[in-house]
């Protein structure tokens, strides 16, 4: 997106995800029945099997990126973004675009490397991060709507417990 001319993005570069939601995987399925648990970020933050790209002082008034590595190659990879970016814009707007470029950074970079999103963890304090967790899987860059909406048709929860015994 770039600059637009929003009065919520005044003076930040907008950037955007394309979310694709695979509705009959098997993984979202388990999402949607609440089978998954809600994940704290702490819970990966402290995970030594996953890595983190980037680095912040959270213990500043405001909190600011310090550094990140984009080099890395692991399996499971984070990214800390603050809980609220306008919140810190409305504070500093010079630390806001420094989070802006830094994550843009991040992203573009592992985008590229065949990283996906594949969670996120949310804290709702300004001092404490929200956790982008990033996995390189494969993933179908396209969907084909219309078959998508008809194998919808004759689903349901009966379906997937056929042969089960009650």
């Amino acid at each position: 997106y770039g600059n637009v001319d929003n009065p919520l993005q005044a003076g930040l570069a907008m950037d955007r995800f394309l979310l694709e939601w695979h509705l009959l995987s098997d993984r979202v399925r388990r999402y949607i029945r609440g089978e998954v648990p809600r994940v704290h970020p702490d819970e990966w933050l402290s995970r030594k099997d996953y890595r983190l790209v980037n680095y912040a002082n959270w213990a500043s008034e405001l909190p600011r990126p310090i550094a990140a590595d984009l080099e890395l190659d692991d399996d499971v990879l984070l990214v800390q973004v603050p809980a609220n970016l306008q919140a810190i814009k409305r504070r500093d707007l010079t630390v806001a675009r420094g989070w802006r470029t830094t994550t843009r950074a991040i992203f573009e970079t592992y985008f590229r490397r065949g990283y996906v999103v594949t969670g996120f963890a949310s804290e709702k304090k300004l001092n404490r991060p929200n956790v982008y967790k990033m996995e390189r899987i494969a993933v179908s860059s396209s969907i084909d709507f219309s078959s998508w909406a008809a194998g919808l048709e004759g689903v349901s929860d009966e379906d997937e417990t056929e042969g089960e015994t009650q």
